[in-house]
C-alpha cells in the first residue's frame, strides 16, 4: 500500500499499523470473492495475475 494511502487509511479511521494491514489483506480476499460470484452470475472474467499482482502491493509499498 503507498505510504500516502495508508497514512491517509489510519488517520481517517485512526487504525494501527496492523489493523490497515488486516483491513488490506480481508478487502482482497472479498474482492476474490465478488469476482468470483460475478463469474457465477455473468461469466465476467478477472485475470488472476490481477489478484496476485493487487496481493504482492502491500508488501512492495510499506511505509518507512
Amino acid at each position: 500500500m503507498p505510504a500516502a494511502d495508508f497514512a491517509r487509511y489510519t488517520a481517517a479511521t485512526a487504525a494501527r499499523d496492523g489493523e490497515v494491514r488486516t483491513a488490506a489483506r480481508e478487502s482482497r480476499q472479498w474482492s476474490r470473492e465478488l469476482s468470483a460470484e460475478a463469474v457465477g452470475r455473468w461469466a465476467v472474467r478477472v485475470p488472476r495475475r490481477l489478484h496476485e499482482q493487487i496481493a504482492e502491493l502491500p508488501a512492495a509499498d510499506r511505509p518507512g
